[in-house]
């Protein structure tokens, strides 16, 4: 049986913290210096709520007010984790710098995995036989209940770390649909259609990024009142930490 293999789809940073509230002093400096840092990055919201700073082509953006940073990166697997960390620790010294921000509430590192899958029921499979489970008591298995969907979640602590772990299978609306993969071998199509190859692999290759069903292992790693900030320090700690002690519960983790 081919192993299961989580890749990163998500990474999220934040930050919260007190007494930001330079932020509507020095808000369009903190633009400028990212924008000019990142020229392939752009203003794409701006109210009282907060500002969101975007960049397109790497399914990224960043969101901050006077309360909270958030850095997030979608189809993470893309860009390797040094340099996401890397980019996320210039952004955050461009907030911290302007905003003098010293008091710190909590910070985060969340982890989202995906095994893209065809199905719900495929999605279900997978998390039945995972390591990671949960045992249906006698008395619903003699009450002739079947289970649908099982959406595990655990918080577990480590030093002075707080793991939020969960695994379910999800149903994404915006997203590739399945039906349209072709599941005829393609080297068997005639050879006026060797086309129809490249075009599969082709849509194979954006499903498995953007999938409408898939097993999602989702893993927050939280600090509360850390007296530093070290982006970068914390993005390649914690992915470690989650190779090292969560990998293979439901599939290899990339």
């Amino acid at each position: 049986m081919k192993k299961k293999k989580f890749q990163l789809q998500t990474l999220s940073f934040e930050v919260k913290y007190s007494f930001g509230n330079l932020f509507f002093d020095k808000l369009g400096q903190a633009i400028n210096d990212i924008e000019r840092k990142y020229p392939d990055w752009y203003l794409s919201n701006l109210s009282g709520d907060g500002c969101t700073i975007e960049c397109h082509s790497l399914r990224a953006k960043v969101i901050f007010s006077n309360n909270k940073f958030i850095f997030q990166i979608d189809n993470a697997y893309n860009n390797k984790i040094e340099d996401i960390g890397s980019m996320i620790n210039d952004q955050w010294k461009i907030i911290r710098s302007n905003f003098a921000v010293t008091d710190f509430i909590r910070t985060g590192v969340r982890y989202i995995y995906f095994i893209p899958t065809e199905s719900t029921e495929e999605a279900e499979k997978i998390i039945g036989n995972s390591k990671l489970n949960i045992s249906i008591p006698d008395q619903l298995n003699n009450s002739n209940f079947k289970v649908k969907n099982r959406h595990i979640v655990l918080v577990i602590t480590a030093k002075d770390t707080e793991y939020r772990v969960s695994l379910a299978g999800i149903t994404r609306s915006e997203a590739i649909d399945p039906k349209k993969l072709v599941h005829d071998d393609p080297r068997a199509l005639p050879r006026n259609q060797q086309r129809a190859r490249a075009e599969y692999m082709k849509f194979l290759s954006r499903y498995k990024a953007d999938p409408m069903y898939a097993v999602q292992l989702d893993i927050d790693c939280v600090k509360f009142d850390p007296e530093q900030i070290r982006p970068e320090e914390l993005v390649l700690k914690n992915k470690n930490f989650i190779f090292e002690n969560f990998n293979n519960l439901a599939g290899e983790i990339l």
